[in-house]
């Protein structure tokens, strides 16, 4: 049940605009490209003009067999190999945010990054509060609006302060004794 509320909201919060006037990047550590499509089909979700995954995974063999179904939607599939690897991740994001504000400036860009769980898996907290403060501001020049996945429960709460200054805002989809509490709140 947590699952999937996690993934609807998700869903909602990359469908925020009209889907004909929507570029979505989505960053994600945690599902490959075919379960990411087949999550936004199984809900019926309408794709975006243009969508570009970027699946951070050092296992090769998961993207070279699982490309996705790119017939339903303009889909562009980039794989990095290394989930460490920072500035890989920022140039393939701000190469992508700068050819769509030069070539589709009216559309809305939304990006899912999912998610910081994973990332620090791989780095650092203060790294990763370097490239947060980075990647958060080209999205704020971009005009992009952003969500990012973590987990407060994987997390202590000295990470959890260390991180709170980079979002504005917090959307909790934890379980809450029997049912599932979505409002906004703190990490």
């Amino acid at each position: 049940m947590f699952e999937m509320e996690r993934q609807t909201t998700c869903l909602a919060l990359r469908t925020i605009s009209d889907p004909a006037r929507t570029n979505a990047l989505s960053i994600t550590y945690t599902n490959s490209p075919r379960t990411r499509l087949a999550l936004a089909k199984r809900y019926g979700v309408q794709p975006p003009a243009d969508s570009v995954i970027l699946y951070v995974s050092a296992d090769s063999y998961v993207m070279n067999t699982d490309s996705g179904d790119q017939a339903d939607a303009a889909v562009t599939i980039r794989h990095l190999d290394s989930p460490a690897d920072l500035t890989s991740l920022g140039t393939r994001i701000t190469a992508q945010l700068d050819t769509w504000t030069e070539t589709t400036s009216e559309r809305q860009i939304v990006v899912c990054f999912d998610s910081v769980t994973v990332l620090l898996q791989y780095i650092s907290v203060a790294q990763a509060g370097r490239f947060l403060d980075v990647v958060t501001n080209l999205f704020a020049e971009h005009d992009a609006i952003a969500h990012f996945h973590l987990d407060p429960e994987a997390h202590t709460e000295q990470t959890l302060n260390k991180l709170r200054p980079f979002f504005d805002l917090v959307v909790d989809c934890r379980e809450n004794s029997r049912h599932i509490d979505c409002a906004t709140g703190n990490l």
